[in-house]
């Protein structure tokens, strides 16, 4: 009870947040574990827009006890002036050397330290006061687990019913335009379809691409074409995922979640791409392609 008192005392731990949906549940996961490993300790999450794309926040931390804070830092270099951007190299050159010995200074002493893995989330200390990463390899808490999926779905009788043989989620968006990244192949996820023999009647994609994107991106496959596409916001989008009956993933978070949560909410198997494949320790019940 001391302790906890004590903690209250502290300053916040600033617990930093970069993506979308899917990430921003991986920043809410790190945020129950930090609150299962120091109760009472405050927390204000900072989300942040920057990105190849503008970001915003999609997960209520206030849901988890947290304050929440949403920094305007993302820029579209592509809109910029070359002076602006030639400015801001010679700038950030500059102070690239001070800000890199700062960093590294305040990380020795764990003021603020990065989260992505069971090693660096068991060196935060009392006094950190500063949380930054992707928060994608530590360790999956099932009891954690649990509570991040009763906290996402307690109004669950607002949502669409689960009659659904197979769910595919195919991530493409902003993927279709960006060099650094791209969408999964069509053939591979057609590839699938037909071993699986699904009931193309009760098979859905969910897809954050328009009906026409979409299928000009999977012209010449005849299943995947077949299917029925629904763009729906990301909560709905993951329960459906994870109660349909089979599920096929790609490339993005929030696919990897659907996976987590049916095998260790509804003991299901999941289909996700090799690219994931980091996740294998963690999430047992996945078949790779």
């Amino acid at each position: 009870m001391m302790l906890t008192q004590i903690r209250a005392l502290l300053p916040a731990l600033r617990v930093h947040s970069w993506g979308g949906f899917g990430s921003q549940l991986f920043t809410a996961y790190i945020i129950l574990k930090v609150q299962n490993r120091y109760p009472g300790r405050r927390i204000k999450v900072v989300v942040h827009t920057s990105g190849v794309t503008r970001r915003f926040s999609e997960f209520n931390f206030e849901q988890l006890g947290a304050k929440m804070i949403q920094v305007e830092d993302y820029r579209n270099l592509k809109v910029q002036s070359y002076s602006r951007v030639d400015s801001f190299r010679q700038n950030f050159s500059s102070s690239k050397s001070l800000k890199k010995n700062v960093s590294q200074a305040l990380n020795w002493l764990r003021v603020i330290q990065f989260a992505n893995s069971d090693a660096s989330f068991n060196s935060i200390m009392p006094w950190t006061l500063g949380l930054r990463g992707h928060y994608t390899q530590i360790s999956l808490n099932t009891k954690l687990i649990h509570c991040l999926y009763l906290i996402l779905f307690d109004k669950i009788s607002l949502l669409a019913n689960r009659n659904h043989q197979l769910i595919v989620h195919y991530r493409l968006g902003d993927l279709l335009e960006l060099q650094e990244k791209s969408p999964i192949k069509p053939n591979r996820i057609e590839e699938l379809l037909l071993i699986g023999g699904y009931d193309n009647t009760r098979s859905m994609v969910l897809s954050d691409s328009s009906e026409r994107e979409y299928r000009n991106f999977v012209s010449g496959y005849t299943t995947l074409s077949s299917l029925k596409l629904e763009n729906l916001e990301p909560l709905h989008s993951l329960w459906l995922c994870i109660n349909s009956e089979h599920f096929i993933g790609t490339g993005t978070k929030l696919s990897l979640w659907a996976a987590i949560f049916r095998d260790l909410i509804n003991n299901s198997p999941s289909f996700l791409p090799v690219e994931l494949d980091w996740i294998k320790t963690f999430c047992r019940q996945v078949n790779w392609y």
